[in-house]
Order: C-alpha cells, then structure tokens, then sequence
C-alpha cells in the first residue's frame, strides 16, 4: 500500500500536483497554496481582487467523480450494488481507495496531497470522544460512527464474496482504517 505518513510529504508533492493540475487545464492566478497554522493547507490569495474576478478554473478531468468511478474497473460492481447506485460519496471513497494503491494513477499527484487523518469523530481517540459525552453531539457521533461500521462490514463482505475482478484488487486494502 502507498504511505504518506506526515504533513511534510503532503508540501512535498504540492509542486508536482500543481504541475499535474496546470498539465491538465486547470488556471490559477494570484492565488497559492498554502500553509495556515492549525489548519494545514488552503488558498491564500496574493494580491488584491475585484468582486467580479475568476480566481481559479478546474476542468472536470481533475475532478474526481462518480462518472470516474463508474468508468473504472469498479463500474461492474457500482452497477450491481443498491448502496452504490445511490451513495455517490461510498462510491467515491471505494474509487479513491482502489486508485490510492495504484503507482500510475492518474489520480496519483491529487491521492499524494491528501491528509492522511481529518478532524472528524471517525478519527477520534476515545479520550477525545468521552469530552463530547455530556452533549447531544456525543449521541450524534456514535450514530455516525456506528453508520460506517455498518458500511465498512456490509462492503467487506461483498468485497470478500463477490466474484468481481476490482473486488479482489480491494481485499488486502479494504481495511476499517482505510475506508473511514
């Protein structure tokens, strides 16, 4: 599997994934991406602009979509599954997973500069879960937590039984870890 384990690996890829955005179609000016303190990367303007101005313009070929997913070696098993057909964002994680551990992606310079952990209650330690108990938003974290283990235990074992090609590329990388 592809590791990135640090912040620094993701500035270091950031020039190779502007290239890869410019190669690509996408335009930019005035604009960088940067570091702010506490919240990792973001755009940071470099001048002045005008209410009415273009700052950026992305193709949709450097957009990772549901139509990617679906043109990919998972389109045979996104057009037999019910969740799939209608949870474009399941669809998108088990795309982005799958290409993840592939070395000549063409997603590869975009997979490099995402995080490796957000700041969601997935990725909460028990001790940062157990600050939220006396809240309503503690309830609401365990909904959503027990919600994916569902997912993550429903995709397993179609993952483990179907007799799909893609499938087989995701059992060893199919873990709770990788597709939270």
């Amino acid at each position: 599997m592809i590791s990135k384990d640090t912040k620094g690996n993701r500035r270091e890829n950031l020039e190779r994934y502007l290239n890869w955005l410019q190669e690509n179609g996408a335009k930019f000016e005035g604009i960088e991406i940067s570091d702010f303190e506490g919240y990792e990367l973001g755009l940071k303007a470099q001048r002045d602009f005008s209410e009415d101005s273009l700052l950026l313009t992305v193709p949709s070929k450097v957009m990772m979509s549901e139509k990617d997913a679906l043109d990919s070696e998972l389109g045979a098993f996104i057009n037999v599954d019910p969740i799939l057909k209608n949870m474009p964002n399941i669809t998108l994680a088990l795309f982005l997973l799958l290409e993840k551990n592939k070395e000549d992606s063409f997603w590869k310079p975009y997979i490099d500069i995402l995080p490796d952990k957000y700041t969601t209650v997935l990725y909460f330690t028990r001790e940062e879960l157990a600050v939220l108990k006396p809240s309503p938003v503690f309830d609401s974290s365990l909904k959503l937590y027990r919600s994916i283990a569902r997912q993550y235990a429903y995709f397993y074992n179609k993952i483990h039984n179907m007799d799909i090609p893609a499938l087989k590329n995701l059992q060893e990388i199919f873990t709770f870890n990788n597709y939270r």
